[in-house]
């Protein structure tokens, strides 16, 4: 793996190396269901990926959660999912990305 030293490499240089979009890049990285990347197309991605020596930022690795009221008891059940997930995947969980709010009748 050749690490980038001057810059950070970013999406979009993986995406020229490959010769795709950052759409593609961002699609196979994020291992979206229903994607349509061909094979041949995810490996030039991962190859460019290697060779460039991409990593994703940290703030990317962050993972936020936006609900309803506290009070309300399925808002509960979803931030109890929430958490369990983010143990379950190994990431830590960081309070500051709890955002509580209240449903109106424009957002719902």
């Amino acid at each position: 793996m050749a690490a980038n030293s001057a810059r950070n490499v970013t999406m979009s240089d993986v995406a020229r190396r490959a010769g795709v979009s950052r759409t593609a890049v961002s699609s196979v990285l994020n291992d979206r269901p229903g994607a349509a990347i061909p094979d041949e197309t995810r490996r030039r991605i991962q190859a460019a990926i290697d060779e460039l020596g991409y990593r994703v930022e940290a703030g990317h690795e962050r993972i936020g959660f936006i609900n309803l009221d506290p009070d309300i008891p399925a808002a509960l059940g979803l931030r109890e999912g929430y958490e369990r997930a983010l143990r379950e995947a190994g990431h830590p969980l960081d309070p500051s990305l709890i955002v509580f709010g209240h449903a109106t009748a424009d957002g719902g």
